[in-house]
């Protein structure tokens, strides 16, 4: 979604080229190889979506987000295979 987007605008073709930095997520097997790459966590993805967290009941029991940007997990249950590939479709 919006981090996708972010990162094709700001990350040259050379360093995603280069590979993870850290490889701390687990992408998939194929044969005997493994194959990693970088994970981003909750608190960044919410940063860059601007997500806040709301109080939604007098006593504040209850907690709930707000975002100006859909946020990373909604972009993902929606756009299905490979959906956290940024395109120019994407934008229609």
């Amino acid at each position: 979604g919006l981090v996708g987007s972010i990162a094709s605008e700001v990350v040259t073709d050379e360093v995603v080229l280069d590979g993870p930095i850290l490889g701390n997520e687990l992408v998939g097997y194929f044969g005997n190889k493994v194959f990693v790459d970088d994970a981003v966590n909750q608190d960044s993805l919410d940063i860059v979506c601007r997500v806040t967290h709301v109080k939604q009941t007098p006593g504040g029991a209850s907690i709930g987000q707000e975002s100006l940007w859909p946020q990373h997990k909604t972009w993902m249950h929606y756009a299905g295979y490979a959906g956290d590939q940024w395109s120019p479709v994407a934008e229609n």
